[in-house]
């Protein structure tokens, strides 16, 4: 997480409970501030699924001015009963979809993560090309 117009200490002490508990559990480096996603729901006594949700209400709905991102692309899955076995083919068929919906998204990030650097560098390594024939 990266604070842009209230430092963690100034948030932690105007008395805010999430952040006071962050500001115990994550370590600074370089002004970013990283912590464990379950530990940080263990020690504000909410489920893991929570914490996206509260950090993205607080870098939206919120005032403090905050960014986030989290290391891996993630998401849980809660089950309130054990489903009967007829259901669990249908089940997993739907969960299956979803990550394969997931990963091609992140797959198509990647691309034009990719396309984009490539559009960047192309001038030069043509320049790069040019200047080598021109030596030769």
């Amino acid at each position: 997480m990266r604070f842009h117009k209230y430092s963690l200490d100034d948030l932690a002490d105007s008395g805010k409970e999430f952040y006071q508990v962050f500001r115990e559990i994550a370590t600074a480096r370089q002004g970013i501030y990283r912590c464990n996603l379950i530990d940080l729901a263990g020690k504000l006594g909410v489920k893991p699924y929570n914490i996206p949700k509260m950090l993205y209400g607080l870098q939206h709905g919120g005032k403090d001015d905050i960014a986030y991102d989290l290391d891996r692309e993630s998401f849980v899955l809660e089950f309130s009963k054990i489903p009967h076995q007829t259901h669990v083919y249908e089940l997993s068929e739907a969960m299956l979809t979803e990550t394969r919906r997931i990963e091609k998204n992140l797959i198509s990030k990647l691309n034009c993560m990719y396309f984009a650097a490539r559009k960047v560098s192309l001038p030069s390594i043509e320049f790069m090309l040019k200047k080598e024939d021109q030596l030769e």
